[in-house]
């Protein structure tokens, strides 16, 4: 085991001046959290230093590995090029006893770790010295680099599960947007301009339980129990029983919608696809489609891009939150065909969507494989052969 410090010489970012044009606007990458993605390498940046606002910071050299230690701490990426990074980023410059990816996939697979040393501060932040404290795992530079290639590899099928996943939503969004049309459009035979709410059997705020008690003994969703845009099990509470809770029971093809929650992920939906036991919970609206409306058509019109840009543009926003109320959720007007043709529709669409969902799933699965791996190969019980 080693410092982190002994193998590496760690660079606290700065920002130059933003008020003098000299510095910026040039050829250096300037990197920032929000630059930092899933992807191991930096190789795009929103903006740029000139040589002279470079020369009034520090940068790091290309193969340094990138770690963010104030706020949203734990990102960290490789630098493609020679690059100027912000405050809140500490660069590791790897000396000749560690490789450039091993370093990169020993900080991602400790990130957790990291966090908890940050404490409980209103802004959480790693000072230099805690971070260049920090003891990695340290196996001989040969087995390092065979134990970067092992995970550079799962790293690469994530990126190509990823650009699948992308296409498979741009073809969903492409369908989608040509069959469920647009209220600026003309109506096509048979089709007519609706409400919400016109659509509705069933319209309600879920059932308010105390979400601290410890006898709780009937399943109930939670705010994220949806946030994946399928209602996950693993992710629901456990409400008190009381017979007035049997109102708020689910049955298929009800819609949960997300009208509390922060501007990424209000308005989001899901479906009950199954007759397993679940009730409705608080902070979601239930949505049960009446006689006039194909359940599923209605979810794919919820789900669309144009739906969802809607209902963000007229939520309430707070802080941390946004939020709608039910007379703004009722009011959205959208083109409904006949029951026949919603009903085609759902399923050219459920079709497109199952694809999207299974390239959704393919990648949750490799960062398991990857998340796996970083605890075998990074402690040493697993050891890579030459």
């Amino acid at each position: 085991m080693r410092q982190l410090g002994q193998v590496a010489r760690i660079v606290t970012g700065k920002t130059p001046s933003t008020k003098d044009d000299r510095f910026w606007n040039g050829e250096v990458p300037f990197v920032t959290p929000s630059d930092i993605g899933d992807s191991p390498w930096c190789d795009t940046v929103d903006r740029h230093l000139s040589p002279l606002g470079a020369s009034t910071v520090s940068t790091a050299p290309a193969g340094a590995v990138l770690f963010t230690c104030i706020a949203s701490i734990g990102k960290s990426c490789i630098l493609s090029a020679t690059s100027a990074f912000n405050q809140q980023i500490n660069a590791c410059i790897p000396g000749h006893l560690i490789d450039s990816y091993f370093l990169y996939s020993q900080l991602q697979g400790m990130s957790d770790e990291i966090r908890q040393l940050a404490g409980t501060t209103a802004v959480p932040i790693i000072n230099k010295s805690t971070f260049s404290a920090i003891l990695i795992n340290l196996p001989p530079l040969d087995e390092q680099r065979r134990i970067a290639e092992v995970l550079r590899s799962v790293d690469e099928a994530i990126a190509a599960a990823v650009e699948v996943e992308a296409g498979a939503r741009q073809a969903y969004r492409n369908v989608a947007s040509r069959l469920l049309g647009s209220p600026t459009e003309t109506l096509p035979d048979g089709w007519r301009e609706v409400s919400l709410s016109d659509c509705l059997a069933d319209f309600r705020n879920g059932w308010t339980y105390d979400t601290r008690a410890s006898d709780g003994t009937l399943p109930i969703t939670r705010i994220e129990t949806i946030s994946s845009g399928n209602i996950d099990y693993d992710r629901i509470g456990l409400a008190q029983a009381d017979t007035r809770i049997e109102a708020f029971k689910l049955v298929r093809d009800d819609i949960l919608f997300s009208h509390i929650n922060s501007v990424e992920h209000i308005a989001k939906v899901a479906i009950k696809e199954d007759d397993r036991l679940l009730y409705h919970g608080m902070n979601l609206m239930r949505l049960r489609s009446n006689e006039t409306v194909a359940a599923r058509f209605l979810l794919a019109r919820l789900q669309s891009d144009e739906t969802r840009a809607h209902f963000r543009s007229v939520c309430k926003r707070a802080v941390n939150q946004a939020s709608l109320n039910k007379a703004e959720i009722g009011s959205y007007r959208f083109n409904l065909p006949p029951l026949d043709e919603q009903q085609h529709i759902a399923e050219v669409l459920g079709s497109a969507n199952a694809a999207v969902f299974g390239a959704a799933q393919a990648i949750q699965r490799l960062r398991k494989t990857k998340a796996d791996l970083l605890s075998d190969l990074l402690s040493g019980r697993v050891r890579v052969p030459a």
